[in-house]
């Protein structure tokens, strides 16, 4: 039984270090795929004017980008100082947590198969970053002087009226009502489920594991007594003592799903790249000055 329970776990060990391996992988398939510009006539060229200036290619590979430097960082993570694996027991679900998040973010805004709902989810997004940069900046002018208070809101109502203003422009030239994208932006859940609806990712995969990482970048008892691995050492009524470690099968899972949703987000990304723009005219917004 011994010599069975370590080959299991020599050969989880090594699943596990081919799901990094290819997490780490995916910044090679990132650089090859932003290199190059849209072929002219394509779905992501005339989405890009449709947006400008706020392309919306830009905004797909900063989403992309953060997935594969969060992927990368789990490689770099399990490993320790003599090079060995070394898996932690809590810290990998949070970064599983923000890659599922950023890639669903691209896949979402891509999915739709006509350029004014991708136009419009990429206004829901554009807007919604205005909400949380507002609550920042107010949130960080605690304890500071009057006059610088009222110096940094002016700043920050210039950037936001500059922001709103190219939102409104980008709405205009596609026919979109402000209604439509101000304070629209769904649940996280909503983008998350409707970014792992593609045939390659199975059932709720993509939430379910978003909802189980999800778990883990705040403390939740029930969730850390659960999934972790725990091993007891003795108990005093009942109370029990022991350790928790990782389970490495379910980390395997939970790595694995979230790269898969980035490698699809870049493929999602690549086909329109080189699809052609069936839909014309394509609208040019009209840039306000500053």
């Amino acid at each position: 039984m011994g010599g069975t329970l370590i080959h299991e776990q020599q050969d989880l060990a090594a699943v596990f270090e081919e799901v990094v391996r290819r997490q780490d992988a995916l910044r090679d398939a990132y650089d090859r795929l932003q290199r190059p510009p849209a072929q002219a006539r394509s779905v992501i060229a005339a989405d890009n004017q449709a947006t400008n200036p706020m392309q919306l290619e830009r905004f797909i590979s900063y989403c992309i980008m953060q997935a594969v430097d969060l992927g990368r960082s789990m490689h770099s993570m399990v490993r320790a100082e003599d090079g060995t694996l070394q898996l932690p027991i809590m810290a990998l679900y949070p970064l599983v947590r923000a890659q599922i998040e950023s890639a669903s973010m691209a896949m979402w805004v891509l999915a739709p198969p006509d350029r004014r709902t991708r136009v419009l989810r990429r206004l829901q997004a554009g807007h919604d970053e205005l909400i949380h940069e507002r609550a920042l900046t107010k949130s960080a002018l605690s304890g500071r002087a009057v006059s610088e208070v009222n110096s940094l809101l002016r700043q920050e109502a210039r950037r936001q009226k500059r922001h709103k203003a190219y939102l409104r422009a980008i709405a205009t030239a596609n026919s979109i009502k402000p209604d439509e994208y101000e304070n629209t932006f769904p649940t996280w859940e909503t983008v998350v489920r409707e970014a792992g609806q593609v045939p390659k990712l199975r059932d709720d995969a993509l939430v379910v594991v978003w909802r189980l990482a999800s778990g883990f970048t705040h403390p939740s008892f029930r969730r850390g007594a659960s999934v972790p691995e725990f091993s007891g050492l003795d108990s005093d009524g009942n109370v029990l003592r022991g350790t928790l470690s990782t389970k490495t099968e379910w980390m395997i899972s939970v790595v694995s799903i979230a790269g898969r949703a980035t490698g699809l987000a870049l493929e999602r990304w690549r086909d329109l790249k080189l699809q052609v723009n069936g839909e014309r005219p394509v609208p040019a917004p009209v840039v306000p000055k500053r």
